[in-house]
């Protein structure tokens, strides 16, 4: 998916990286995403809008991993921004499935799915682990449904 055409270079102080995965006829869309902390109130605005938008994504496996740098996060905010982010998880049917705390007991990072994960925190970091982002080990329970690629017809022996 070019995420350029979509409108996603119009976003000053956030990052996005997209994939596709196909495995055993199912499509999931994995996307990384770095906000950075000087990011406004518009810009969240902005990204959550593109997001919303992407009607590749509709009846799709969808999994959003985000840095968000909102250390005081609180679903209960009345800010435009996670209005914008509650209104996109509730449209998509979207769960946030992180629940794994950074040294100062905040969610700094967010696994954002329609579908069900299970997120811990990793034993096995590739890098030095920062403290305020603990490496998130996410495992992906993907909905595969049965594929018939022939017509069947049912044979009933008399005897």
């Amino acid at each position: 998916m070019d995420l350029l055409s979509k409108g996603f270079d119009s976003l000053q102080f956030t990052d996005v990286a997209g994939a596709k995965f196909i495995f055993h006829h199912v499509t999931t869309y994995v996307f990384g995403i770095y906000i950075q902390l000087k990011a406004t109130v518009e810009e969240y605005d902005l990204l959550f809008n593109l997001i919303g938008n992407l009607t590749e994504l509709f009846n799709q496996g969808v999994v959003i991993i985000r840095e968000i740098n909102i250390p005081d996060y609180n679903p209960d905010l009345s800010a435009s921004a996670i209005g914008n982010k509650k209104l996109l998880k509730e449209f998509c049917n979207y769960h946030q499935y992180n629940n794994v705390y950074n040294t100062n007991g905040w969610y700094l990072d967010f696994v954002i799915s329609d579908f069900n994960c299970i997120t811990n925190k990793s034993i096995d970091s590739l890098l030095t682990e920062d403290p305020h982002h603990p490496t998130l080990y996410i495992n992906l329970s993907l909905r595969v449904t049965r594929l018939r690629l022939f017509k069947s017809k049912k044979y009933h022996d008399k005897q």
